[in-house]
């Protein structure tokens, strides 16, 4: 390698057309047509222009062209290439070009999911995504710049995206999580009232029976505002109230960290997932007991693990939560 940079250094003719080109390289990057078309051209034009200029021989010539396609194929450089030179440019002239000549925001909507239905792969439950590769390699849940590259995804993919370009139709959307039951979805603002709506199915969803359309017991349902989580479990299933509380030496802790896991994927469907989910995905909000040592949730009736941390200690229960009920768990620390 240092052979070669050194080669490029002291090649004047060289040098010089490699500078000359950039212009026209960025150009190749922002002029409209398939990117992964002109991202190949930009990436192996010069690197076998760089073998024929340095008179590298065979072995050494392929050995490049070969990186060039996998940097190419097998690394993230072309979605990142494509979010820094195009960024959401062209997920802005599709909208446009979908819903310019529309007014009425519900068919903006259907507009939308129609497109993504025709334009999109759902790649639930497969684990691969072409050439045998790993799909989570080539998942991004919150970058619509590198879902749009892709066009592949689940249905975090499917909303995030919708709701980017929801954006550019000036239409109101919210991502809607309920990560316990691995499921994302969205609502969008129609008239004056929140219309929450499936991308990754197309279609419009009744909160009253969508769990029962799923399949599902619901957990916890929430979407974000301003930062915070909120939760809007109650406008999709009914709910139970569980309290935990943390005690040592029969005193409340305050300020115990409780992490609520919901146990109903894992037991229903123990081939495809092997542990309890989060109720509130990692990184989104932690909750803590208050001076009483007592925090409260609002949950769907289901098998729940609760887990109490404080000050290096941790405990460990399980419970199954009674709908419409006060559902009390009791958590000691022991001597502390």
């Amino acid at each position: 390698m240092k052979q070669i940079l050194q080669k490029i250094i002291t090649h004047k003719k060289l040098f010089l057309t490699v500078t000359l080109l950039f212009p026209v390289y960025l150009f190749l990057y922002l002029v409209p047509g398939p990117y992964s078309l002109r991202f190949t051209i930009g990436l192996l034009f010069p690197v076998i222009f760089l073998c024929r200029s340095l008179k590298l021989d065979r072995v050494l010539s392929s050995s490049l062209i070969a990186l060039g396609v996998t940097v190419l194929f097998f690394t993230p450089l072309l979605p990142w290439s494509y979010t820094v030179l195009v960024g959401e440019r062209e997920i802005r002239e599709t909208v446009d070009g979908l819903v310019s000549d529309i007014s009425d925001p519900e068919l903006k909507v259907r507009e939308i999911m129609n497109w993504e239905k025709i334009n999109m792969t759902n790649m639930y439950k497969k684990s691969r995504l072409f050439l045998g590769l790993p799909a989570i390699w080539f998942r991004d849940q919150e970058n619509p710049s590198r879902i749009f590259f892709y066009k592949r995804g689940s249905c975090a993919e499917y909303v995030t995206l919708f709701v980017k370009m929801a954006e550019f139709a000036e239409i109101e959307s919210r991502c809607v999580y309920n990560p316990a039951e691995d499921h994302w979805w969205a609502k969008v603002i129609i008239g004056s009232s929140w219309m929450p709506v499936n991308p990754s199915e197309n279609k419009f969803i009744n909160p009253a029976t969508y769990e029962n359309e799923r399949g599902i017991q619901m957990s916890y349902v929430y979407v974000i505002e301003n930062g915070k989580v909120v939760d809007v479990t109650n406008q999709y299933t009914e709910t139970g109230r569980l309290i935990v509380r943390v005690v040592a030496d029969n005193e409340p802790v305050a300020g115990a960290e409780i992490t609520v896991k919901s146990r109903f994927l894992m037991e229903k469907y123990p081939h495809l997932y092997n542990y309890a989910r989060r109720v509130v995905s990692k990184g989104r909000q932690r909750f803590f007991t208050d001076e009483n040592g007592e925090c409260v949730f609002n949950l769907g009736g289901n098998n729940y693990t609760i887990i109490a941390e404080f000050d290096g200690y941790e405990v460990e229960n399980n419970i199954a939560l009674e709908e419409n009920e006060n559902n009390l768990v009791i958590m000691s620390l022991g001597n502390m």
